[in-house]
């Protein structure tokens, strides 16, 4: 009778305990899906807080150009973070002109990169009613030039 009492204690324990490995597991499960549903939340709000509010739409103006009379630029940023890049070379015997397509990518400061620009600076700040060309590196520039390197929303 002890045995089949031991026995039985045992298999009980042994039943206790596969449920509280179970229920460790689902815990442990559910924890791991609401810290990711947590962590894309905190990822959305934070990509949110690096735009600027109302950035979407046509920005114009002239670029300075070093063998032309200026570069007629139009940035059109979209709020799918898609963009497109008009730039026309002004004052040439033939008409040169680029458009390039592409993701755009935010980062603090309201900066947006525009992927896929290979031979320039793909660097903008994007301010309230206008975007900032900015150089290379990232920095704005503040030479006696600086005003032609704005475009403005239209």
């Amino acid at each position: 009778m002890k045995k089949i009492f031991v026995t039985l204690s045992v298999v009980a324990l042994m039943m206790g305990a596969c449920n509280n490995a179970n229920k460790a597991k689902e815990v442990a499960e559910q924890s791991m899906e609401n810290a990711e549903i947590a962590v894309s939340k905190t990822m959305e709000k934070i990509e949110n807080t690096l735009k600027v509010d109302g950035f979407e739409g046509s920005y114009e103006g002239t670029l300075p150009c070093a063998d032309c009379e200026g570069i007629k630029t139009t940035l059109k940023l979209n709020s799918d973070d898609t963009y497109e890049l008009t730039q026309e070379y002004l004052g040439k015997k033939e008409v040169l002109k680029d458009t390039y397509k592409g993701k755009f990518s935010w980062t603090i400061g309201g900066i947006i990169t525009l992927d896929g620009i290979k031979d320039m600076s793909a660097l903008y700040k994007v301010e309230k009613d206008k975007v900032l060309y900015l150089d290379i590196e990232g920095n704005i520039i503040t030479s006696e030039l600086a005003e032609n390197y704005i475009l403005k929303k239209k």
